[in-house]
């Protein structure tokens, strides 16, 4: 299914870090349905993290998900580090090969953490600039399990009513726990025409910033706990991190669809991110 238009040849958009691989994973996602949605297959969204902090006490919790962009950076939103120090790195972990929440998965990967990057004019009231770095102590080893997602440009945007993949270890509408296990939505996009009207209106969703993804029906939503995941969409057999899951108030909710970062819009502010801090992303 084609996901994303106005694709530039991979060798012109070297996929914007120049990774000599990226979007595709040894496993393929399922194509449907966090809230309403499945289990995903184990490996098949391998640039999916678990993001976690350890408080005074020595106490880890699960504080968002994240997507390996690169082998020393993780993309994630701002808001997940709201109201928590950034400067003392020490007390964050990413861990990656991630499945079950809660047991330790055959291969999974724990690093350490050296900066977090939060965009300098996010805005926790309205959601604006909801995107943040992160970078790890050590570089990551990319396995079949772990591998890294592509990111797209300016000039490749989501197309209103294509369908984008979700995942996350967010509660469910059903108990308001938390699975176990990596689950996986399908949503499409929604035009920021009709996420603005006022019956459907978010608050946090900024056009151009951010857009929607949705039914109108509701029911199939990200949700808490899935917080700073990616949106991936596919295009031409590779996975691209279109969206991240921003701030919201209710999930899975008729016409209250889920909102996201727009990811193509910060792809400037990526890049220098990444030569400030050392990454090379000359093709």
């Amino acid at each position: 299914m084609t996901i994303l238009s106005h694709f530039p040849p991979a060798s012109a958009s070297c996929f914007l870090f120049c990774d000599a691989v990226c979007g595709t994973p040894a496993v393929q996602p399922r194509s449907p349905r966090i809230v309403g949605g499945h289990e995903s297959v184990e490996g098949s969204l391998p640039w999916t993290v678990m993001i976690t902090h350890y408080d005074d006490f020595g106490q880890k919790y699960f504080i968002c998900g994240g997507s390996i962009i690169n082998t020393m950076f993780i993309l994630t939103a701002a808001h997940c580090f709201y109201g928590k120090d950034t400067l003392d790195t020490s007390m964050w972990r990413v861990i990656a090969g991630k499945h079950s929440l809660t047991h330790v998965n055959i291969g999974e990967q724990v690093w350490t953490v050296e900066k977090i990057v939060v965009h300098p004019n996010f805005n926790h009231t309205s959601g604006a600039n909801d995107i943040a770095l992160m970078k790890v102590s050590q570089a990551i080893v990319y396995t079949d399990k772990i591998q890294a997602v592509c990111l797209p440009s300016q000039q490749e945007i989501v197309t209103t009513g294509q369908h984008c993949i979700v995942a996350g270890w967010g509660v469910t509408l059903e108990t308001g726990d938390a699975f176990d296990t990596l689950n996986q939505v399908t949503v499409p996009v929604v035009s920021d025409d009709v996420c603005a009207q006022p019956s459907w209106q978010r608050d946090r969703f900024v056009p151009h910033l951010s857009f929607c993804a949705g039914y109108e029906e509701g029911g199939r939503d990200a949700c808490a706990g899935d917080s700073g995941s990616p949106l991936v969409c596919e295009f031409l057999g590779k996975w691209f991190a279109s969206g991240i899951v921003s701030l919201g108030d209710t999930c899975a909710l008729p016409r209250k669809p889920g909102i996201y970062t727009n990811v193509s819009y910060y792809d400037h502010w990526i890049r220098n991110r990444l030569v400030e801090n050392g990454y090379s992303v000359s093709c």
